[in-house]
């Protein structure tokens, strides 16, 4: 008979290997033999997932994780996830699963629960008292602490869909003195976040209630995701050295995005959104009609910016927005970036868009371009190559980009990459991650050599300048 290898390893290492597998996955090992029967019972992580939309499936995944709870070994609990369609009538079953963690301790809790509008899940008391609690994950939840929160330990909270006064938002904030990183997603009930915490490096808010004051003066990353009708105004963010901005914008809102990429101009790595691009362009561009003659035309999908007019003349266009804005007393802010990030996903070319950008950041050290996708057909957008910086690049000394995807050899990332090498007069190093589609990309495809071939072709103005192609 074939020698049972698997049985022969340690406890540990094989309660590591059923550490991997969702629990129901590790309770059936028990039927293996005698040393695998009650084997799982010493997991120190659990979780169970099961977002059916039956009942009685449901019913199954709370009896089965209740008599897991009764017969694992609590006391080596490290992590308890659960994830289901939630029902007002599972309450009492989902307080017994909080009591269970807190009263062993459990560090690394997440609670994702679904539900229609009718039902509600709200946190129970016990909860709130967890001292020992590190990581906590909640979705869909009511929090009403009728006390104090003391989760002295707590080093990351994630809340999703989450209820919360802004009294209740100020105690959490206040009774987590070793908060590292806070995520705040469609959250409601509170229009202040004042953080004061000198731990707390990381704060991302998603998709939020119409206005929201931040105040965070020890941050170092911040994250913004908005709707058109959502405002934010930053205050005491001093320390912040990344900022992740994406959102919408109505036209009507341009002072109000104005004053949000004043605030940010310290900010040494600025990482911009698709839906973000359209908005500086806009800005800087000119916001909206002056005269009559003018419409100011925005294509969201293709992030393109056009100025249509009677008798087009851009300087004389910009000159009379750029008079206007001085006579309400904005003067457009010079950004001072060292670090840009765009993240892009484009199906018509949109590399004029990316030469105007460049040309707003003349600090720039470091450019990141991510998920670009700018392809056309032969014959198409060509005449958009006819623009081209119109300064050097004095500063920027690295670039990485990713291309998903040419439709032919030649296509306009690699435009853009030659206009790269030819402005940037100080660039040491530049790293190129391509992958095709349907076309083998490895080192020696014929597809693969022709693009080292044409970078190797393309001038470069800094003698310093490495160029590194990378099959991704």
């Amino acid at each position: 008979m074939p020698r049972d290898r698997l049985s022969t390893l340690s406890d540990s290492l094989l309660l590591h290997i059923l550490s991997l597998l969702r629990t129901k996955k590790a309770v059936m090992t028990c039927v293996l033999s005698k040393r695998w029967r009650f084997l799982w019972t010493d997991l120190s992580e659990f979780t169970f997932y099961d977002f059916s939309s039956k009942i009685e499936n449901i019913r199954k995944l709370v009896d089965f994780v209740n008599r897991t709870l009764v017969l694992c070994n609590g006391e080596l609990a490290k992590r308890f996830e659960i994830g289901f369609n939630y029902a007002n009538c599972f309450a009492s079953a989902v307080n017994a699963w909080i009591e269970f963690a807190v009263k062993y301790r459990v560090k690394n809790i997440a609670l994702t629960l679904l539900y229609s509008s009718k039902d509600t899940y709200i946190m129970p008391q016990i909860m709130y008292s967890h001292s020992s609690l590190e990581m906590l994950s909640l979705r869909n939840c009511i929090i009403t602490p009728r006390g104090r929160v003391e989760w002295g330990s707590l080093k990351h909270l994630y809340l999703k869909k989450v209820e919360l006064h802004q009294p209740v938002i100020t105690e959490i904030l206040s009774g987590c003195p070793v908060l590292c990183s806070l995520y705040l997603e469609a959250c409601s009930g509170f229009d202040r976040l004042e953080v004061n915490s000198q731990s707390l490096m990381s704060l991302t808010v998603n998709e939020n209630e119409f206005f929201l004051e931040i105040s965070a003066p020890s941050i170092h990353c911040l994250e913004i995701s908005a709707c058109s009708k959502q405002r934010f105004r930053l205050k005491n963010i001093s320390s912040l050295v990344e900022a992740s901005i994406d959102f919408d914008m109505d036209l009507d809102a341009i002072n109000y995005v104005w004053k949000l990429f004043v605030s940010l101009q310290h900010v040494k790595n600025l990482n911009l959104g698709a839906r973000c691009i359209k908005v500086i362009l806009v800005i800087y561009v000119g916001p909206y009609a002056v005269g009559s003659s003018y419409t100011l035309f925005v294509d969201v999908s293709f992030m393109t910016l056009m100025i249509l007019s009677d008798s087009f003349d851009e300087i004389g266009f910009l000159a009379e927005v750029l008079s206007m804005l001085a006579k309400n007393g904005l003067l457009l802010p010079i950004p001072k970036q060292d670090c840009l990030t765009l993240n892009l996903l484009m199906n018509k070319p949109s590399i004029p868009h990316i030469h105007r950008l460049l040309g707003l950041f003349p600090d720039l050290e470091t450019l990141v371009i991510k998920r670009s996708y700018l392809s056309y057909q032969d014959g198409e957008g060509h005449d958009l190559y006819a623009c081209d910086l119109k300064c050097d690049l004095l500063h920027l000394k690295s670039v990485d980009v990713e291309m998903f995807e040419e439709s032919y050899i030649g296509g306009p990332m690699l435009k853009l990459v030659q206009l790269l090498l030819k402005k940037a007069i100080v660039l040491e190093k530049m790293v190129i991650k391509v992958k095709f589609r349907g076309i083998s990309s490895t080192p020696h495809s014929s597809g693969y050599i022709k693009i080292a071939e044409m970078l190797l072709s393309y001038p470069r103005s800094s003698p310093k300048a490495v160029v590194v192609l990378v099959d991704d």
